[in-house]
């Protein structure tokens, strides 16, 4: 609920979310990470509700990151 408040607040319209209840410990594929990564295109904004949800550690965080500039 609170990042479609944010939506709303920043007038930001979400297209699609992506529920994950699973250990960051898991891999990328069962995270679903590959699946979140080919739904984002030139302009979009990804918003999560936490960062530990992205990846277990800050190195594999700004991998990822890193891989969406490209």
């Amino acid at each position: 609920m609170e990042i479609l408040e944010y939506g709303r607040k920043h007038d930001l319209k979400i297209k699609d979310f992506i529920d994950i209840e699973i250990s960051s410990r898991e891999n990328k594929k069962q995270r679903r990470i590959e699946e979140l990564l080919e739904k984002l295109h030139a302009g979009n904004i990804l918003i999560i509700s936490e960062l530990s949800r992205l990846g277990r550690s800050t190195s594999e965080v700004i991998d990822i990151v890193n891989e969406t500039e490209g």
